[in-house]
């Protein structure tokens, strides 16, 4: 591994030697350490400026595809079964180990210029928004059809999520809650009902969710 110039295309720096077959090259926000997948499960983290493997483990997964967070601390991963999970690069450890997400192999993981979200999506058609800290599961949603394969990635405004699909479709969606729930108005055409309130929020004081349609 080593930096190549961007103009010319020339090497740049002592070349780094990883212990495996590199299969794909990651580059993190701070513009000199990379992530790079190895053959098998294996992953290292590359120091590229100072010339140093950082890190260097086994995931347990086979991964399709992986994301740095915008601050350098976080790694989604997507796999080749589906699963997906955050790792903190700091410790090389696990935040949330890997989860089924989708059903077949994941396409693409990609934060969000903020940090505060990433998305999956995969060849099931799916694409499911997660906490960027947590990895915590938010949202899923089909845009397009079932096994439709998607890839998602954010927009630079920070909310926009462009949804390509295999079969040629594109989507943008809007991933601010407040969007979520206006689209929820919309469906719905009235609020919650007391019952459905209770149902779905618990003993939290009734407001109406969805005030232009009334009560």
């Amino acid at each position: 591994m080593f930096r190549v110039d961007a103009d010319t295309l020339s090497p740049v720096g002592d070349r780094v030697e990883v212990d495996g077959t590199v299969r794909a090259v990651f580059a993190a926000p701070d513009g000199r350490t990379v992530l790079v997948l190895l053959t098998g499960d294996a992953y290292a983290s590359i120091d590229l400026a100072a010339g140093t493997v950082t890190h260097q483990d086994d995931l347990g997964v086979d991964p399709a595809w992986v994301d740095v967070s915008p601050d350098g601390t976080r790694l989604a991963v997507g796999a080749t079964t589906g699963e997906v999970g955050v790792i903190d690069l700091r410790s090389g450890t696990w935040v949330r180990p890997p989860v089924d997400a989708h059903r077949s192999w994941v396409q693409r993981v990609a934060y969000a210029p903020d940090g505060v979200n990433f998305a999956s999506s995969g060849n099931d058609g799916e694409v499911t928004l997660w906490d960027g800290s947590t990895g915590e599961p938010l949202a899923s949603l089909v845009p397009g059809g079932q096994n439709v394969w998607t890839a998602a990635e954010f927009q630079s405004d920070g909310h926009a999520l462009l949804i390509a699909g295999r079969d040629g479709t594109v989507h943008v969606l809007d991933t601010r809650l407040e969007s979520w729930i206006d689209r929820a108005c919309v469906v719905a055409g009235r609020n919650l009902t007391a019952r459905e309130w209770a149902e779905a929020i618990g003993d939290r004081p009734y407001h109406e969710t969805c005030p232009p349609h009334g009560a």
